[in-house]
């Protein structure tokens, strides 16, 4: 902690381990540069397994620093040892245990290869005999990665002749966009080539939502995907850009005709069968992507002259709407909050059927935007990636929803907003319920078992912490709880009470 506070990188006191990781997490996706998390050994690191299981699915530079005992003292000692890189390994990049040796070395290897490729994190297990070691290195900068361009030849042609002649281009953008900070070169791609975009959910943003390009997000919701299969299987053009399976359900295992024109610019070579093109490349995002858009013809205005993409998200949007449009709810409330809170808001948000909805209804702007575990969908998200969004955008308003199961779990963190000084507002889904697994339970014809709890006090309990906590249940007393938050200089928890009957219809 020491050594990393006179490296001039600030060290953080979280309540949970994994916590502190939700919280890297946000600070990595909104800064560019990789998180650091530090654990102690035993239950240090034991607790900051799914932060890091996380970072490797949601694909998150990220530095894991745990302590652990010398060589020589396991030889003769158990108290609290076990194999921690054993433990990590899976859900890593790599796994190395420093020496004093050569540790300056394995730690600027170890930042090189956390944003090359696929993202993620690696782990470095520090003995306590390296920890206490006095290194005398020169600062230097670690080497930039080359950032590839499409190669010439055949298969570059053959995209380029695809690009000139469809009619409806299509194109899936996910993670690579924001990894490679390509969103400017998509837009202006995408808008050259009159191409419609679906993106992620991750990917919320990298065209701003309200752009007539957009159809809207996807991932989770079989509503949204049964209007978005609508444009895809009609698409004569499919464009994987920096796509990445990792955030989507099943419905998405190869979910176009394989006789279609379809081509993939990924940010590393594809080891998965979820899909398959027709053409693959890896390149950087935005180099292919500016080269393409010069190589090819203007297409703007001439493709999709049937105006289904605009009826998709059409669709998408009034299905999920209640038939009564003044109804409060889940919807409602989202609905309301997006309305209030400013066009440069940044919005976390937590595992549950809040998230679906959410997902689909609020608009994003601009990349990162929303931050939410997509790839690893870990409940306990929402509230530390709040903090750290705050953290990495102190001048931004930040918002962060969540349901009160989710809540729960990392409650404990409204003790670090408070010790943090962090005006953000919390806006939970109140419905004392699991809701999204008693939804599935329903439908399944099984008994109600074990997601139902009778509910705490929440906004008592944010008062509790130093926080300014109420309790709403209108669409007048949320706006007025909103913008009450908005100028507040201490962390708001707004309650929304609502009925988790509405979310089957996003299902």
């Amino acid at each position: 902690m020491d050594a990393l506070d006179r490296a001039g990188i600030q060290f953080h006191l979280v309540k949970h381990e994994s916590a502190g990781g939700f919280m890297a997490d946000a600070v990595a996706c909104l800064s560019g540069a990789p998180a650091v998390l530090v654990g102690t050994l035993g239950p240090g690191v034991t607790n900051l397994v799914s932060a890091v299981a996380h970072a490797y699915l949601d694909r998150t530079p990220m530095i894991v620093l745990t302590a652990c005992l010398d060589a020589g003292t396991t030889a003769t000692y158990t108290h609290q040892v076990f194999d921690q890189a054993a433990l990590l390994t899976p859900i890593t990049k790599r796994s190395v245990t420093l020496g004093e040796r050569g540790a300056a070395a394995q730690i600027d290897r170890a930042m090189a290869l956390a944003g090359s490729g696929v993202p993620g994190p690696i782990h470095l297990n520090v003995p306590t005999r390296v920890a206490g070691a006095a290194l005398d290195v020169p600062p230097r900068d670690l080497p930039r990665p080359a950032r590839a361009s499409l190669p010439a030849g055949r298969d570059r042609d053959t995209l380029l002749g695809w690009l000139a002649g469809a009619e409806r281009p299509l194109i899936l953008a996910g993670l690579g966009i924001l990894a490679h900070g390509a969103h400017a070169e998509l837009r202006a791609f995408a808008r050259r080539a009159g191409a419609a975009v679906i993106t992620t959910y991750k990917a919320k943003g990298v065209i701003p939502e309200d752009d007539p390009l957009v159809i809207g997000g996807a991932g989770l919701s079989p509503v949204a995907d049964r209007a978005l299969f609508k444009a895809l299987h009609v698409a004569d053009l499919v464009l994987c850009l920096g796509y990445d399976p990792v955030e989507m359900r099943d419905s998405w295992i190869e979910p176009w005709d394989a006789r279609v024109d379809s081509a993939e610019i990924a940010w590393a070579p594809v080891d998965h069968a979820v899909h398959r093109t027709r053409l693959q490349f890896v390149a950087h995002l935005g180099e292919a992507l500016a080269e393409l858009a010069a190589a090819m013809p203007d297409r703007a205005g001439t493709t999709w002259l049937d105006g289904l993409p605009a009826a998709v998200r059409a669709e998408i949007q009034s299905s999920l709407r209640p038939r009564d449009p003044e109804r409060w709810g889940p919807h409602a409330v989202v609905e309301i909050c997006r309305r209030v809170f400013p066009r440069e808001t940044i919005a976390t948000v937590d595992t549950g059927s809040h998230r679906i909805l959410l997902s689909q209804v609020w608009e994003c702007y601009e990349p990162g935007a929303l931050l939410q575990s997509t790839g690893l969908a870990t409940m306990g998200y929402g509230l530390p990636a709040a903090i750290g969004a705050k953290l990495a955008r102190p001048d931004r308003p930040v918002v962060c929803f969540t349901g009160d199961g989710g809540l729960e779990m990392t409650i404990g963190e409204l003790a670090t907003l408070r010790d943090l000084g962090l005006p953000i507002a919390i806006v939970c889904f109140a419905d004392h319920s699991l809701a999204l697994i008693e939804l599935k339970q329903r439908r399944m014809g099984l008994p109600n078992l074990g997601v139902d709890f009778p509910g705490t006090d929440l906004a008592q309990v944010a008062r509790s912490y130093g926080g300014h906590g109420e309790r709403v249940a209108s669409r007048e007393e949320l706006a007025r709880a909103c913008r009450a938050a908005l100028a507040r200089d201490r962390f708001t928890l707004i309650e929304a009470v609502v009925d988790k009957s509405e979310y089957a219809g996003q299902m």
